[in-house]
């Protein structure tokens, strides 16, 4: 006679990963050891295919009445084996509980979806900033308003499709005037649907039901002219001169520049550290510290500045000693002051003080396109702080355009242009 101890449960995990431009489900792969080889596909006939982590995701398959279910079990291989082992277990116990006649409620192997936005933001704390984390959590906290469904095996392609709709249709209060409601920018509608997809398919929620990515027009790189920065430079002063040089001369970011030490400079070499300060709440983007180069008379200008200054720590700092805030705000009431405005944008002809010509990004903007034109493109990548080179790219066509429009004035179309 057969203990009832003995029953056991068996429980599948499963790769989900797409193979040919199609998505198919696979048994895992177990090495010698008996674990399962991560990423590993392996079909009867065909050779092996290693995916890498992130490109897959796991499933736990078990069966109720004779027909397959399967739960979602993330892109952690680990997270995934565990939740296989546990389902086996609950099953193999509710069996062995059903085989001595006593009845026991079945396992919940549902995941809702506020318990995995909760999961998910509480890993990816851990693992990014905390600037990204409240945009996913913006992004994520929108779907799950616009969806009534209670749990993640309930998404359809309709609910995200209703999602974007309701993205494109979401307005926003305008900054000139609120009783002119403004849509949702195209490139943020983009953003938000990335993040939640990112989320969803973290969870490993089934790829086919995603529709196309939304798309947007990327806008043109700008940068200031020549002339908007000989008119500006003069007049300039104090703190506010200090950090813009910084973002136009060295290419920091506006974080960058305001949480910089005096400590960060190597005066020998004549170099900038941007690195991590955990207590100012500040890490480079990308996780990535990187020495910039610091052009001759920028370095003699901040050694001047120390010297003006030997109690201070940070570069520029307010009267807490604390990094100074509200630098954009300053900017503006400068260029409005000093008659620098452009005349022609929303803002001037409203007769605001917000033009839209000056942004402190685009004094980084001009450093990354000049750099592009004097230096090769891995070096201006590495000092741009960019984590894709196509990022930089962008700046070198940019420059492009204007640097060869006489040349391209010279084609006469009448006659032949092709050898």
């Amino acid at each position: 006679m057969q203990l009832i101890t003995e029953i056991v449960f068996v429980v599948t995990l499963m790769i989900r990963a797409k193979i040919g431009g199609h998505w198919g489900r696979f048994p895992v792969t177990p090495g010698k050891n008996g674990r399962v080889i991560p990423g590993l596909v392996r079909r009867k006939g065909e050779p092996d295919i290693r995916f890498k982590p992130g490109e897959v995701s796991y499933e736990v398959r078990h069966y109720v009445n004779g027909q397959a279910k399967y739960i979602p079990a993330g892109k952690n291989l680990k997270e995934a084996v565990e939740r296989r082992n546990a389902l086996e277990a609950q099953l193999t116990a509710i069996a062995i509980a059903k085989s001595a006649g006593v009845t026991v409620a079945g396992p919940s192997d549902r995941i809702s979806l506020q318990q995995s936005f909760r999961n998910f933001i509480k890993q990816k704390t851990v693992e990014i900033l905390p600037k990204s984390v409240s945009k996913l959590e913006y992004a994520i906290g929108l779907f799950l308003k616009t969806c009534s469904k209670t749990y993640l095996d309930e998404i359809t392609t309709s609910d995200l499709v209703d999602f974007l709709i309701e993205l494109k249709e979401k307005v926003v209060s305008s900054a000139i005037n609120s009783d002119q409601p403004q849509m949702l920018a195209d490139r943020s509608v983009f953003s938000y649907y990335v993040l939640v997809h990112q989320w969803l398919t973290a969870v490993g929620v089934d790829q086919e039901i995603f529709p196309k990515n939304p798309s947007y027009v990327e806008p043109e790189i700008t940068i200031y002219s020549p002339e908007q920065i000989a008119d500006f430079l003069p007049l300039v002063t104090g703190d506010l001169r200090i950090l813009i040089l910084q973002m136009l001369k060295c290419g920091k970011r506006e974080s960058e520049a305001v949480c910089s030490y005096f400590s960060d400079i190597n005066w020998r070499e004549g170099t900038f550290l941007i690195s991590a300060k955990p207590e100012l709440g500040f890490s480079p983007k990308n996780k990535k510290e990187r020495r910039v180069p610091i052009p001759d008379d920028l370095l003699a200008e901040l050694d001047d500045w120390r010297n003006k200054h030997p109690r201070q720590r940070l570069i520029c700092q307010g009267e807490d000693g604390k990094p100074l805030t509200g630098v954009i705000h300053s900017l503006k009431q400068f260029a409005f002051e000093h008659s620098l405005t452009c005349g022609c944008c929303e803002h001037c002809l409203a007769g605001h003080h917000d033009c839209e010509e000056w942004t402190l990004h685009k004094f980084r903007r001009t450093y990354i396109t000049a750099i592009c034109r004097y230096l090769d493109l891995p070096t201006a990548q590495k000092l741009a702080g960019h984590a894709d080179i196509r990022t930089t790219q962008r700046y070198l066509a940019a420059a492009k355009a204007s640097e060869v429009q006489g040349r391209v004035s010279q084609i006469d179309f009448t006659k032949p242009f092709y050898k």
